[in-house]
């Protein structure tokens, strides 16, 4: 199933976390037949909240959700849906994941097995040898495994260097709108 201006519209519906993303889906089988609801509906059927409802029914969150699809287009990143096939199946076990991921790259290192390697912003000279003998010995170990950072200063942006080194896959995980990255 491809991931619809529907699917990132609802990401983008204030007070509309995950785990209500995900009811919703529940409900009605697709963002498109969430969008496709009339308030009445969406209050009754999930038990919404007449302001969230009429966001909904509004598609208020479209249009940024038509910018966002543009600037995927732009650099490349594919925006995945949780109701897609694609979607990483660990990730769904999470009861919070959220109903789109945006990757760019190999999506098929999420199947792989993981270890994340967090740490201070603040990186030290011990810090960074530390992080190269732990990239260098789980690759020994386990060549086929992924390291999952978060990509930002110190400890977390030399993880994925330290396992590039090793030959390693590495997915980077990130808190941030795109336009921020």
């Amino acid at each position: 199933m491809k991931t619809t201006i529907d699917d990132i519209a609802l990401t983008f519906i204030p007070k509309v976390g995950p785990r209500t993303a995900a009811w919703l889906i529940e409900c009605f089988g697709s963002a498109a037949e969430v969008f496709g609801a009339g308030m009445g509906e969406l209050i009754e059927k999930a038990g919404l909240n007449e302001r969230i409802a009429k966001a909904i029914a509004r598609k208020e969150s479209h249009k940024k959700a038509e910018k966002e699809a543009v600037f995927c287009e732009e650099h490349g990143i594919i925006p995945l849906a949780a109701t897609s096939q694609e979607y990483p199946e660990l990730l769904k076990e999470c009861g919070d994941h959220p109903h789109v991921v945006y990757y760019k790259g190999d999506l098929q290192a999420l199947k792989r097995r993981a270890v994340s390697m967090v740490g201070t912003r603040s990186i030290t000279q011990y810090g960074q040898r530390a992080c190269d003998l732990l990239a260098g010995e789980l690759a020994a170990l386990l060549p086929d495994a992924v390291i999952v950072s978060g990509l930002s200063f110190g400890i977390d942006g030399a993880c994925p260097r330290a396992a590039m080194a090793h030959g390693l896959a590495t997915v980077a995980v990130l808190p941030t709108p795109l336009r921020n990255v």
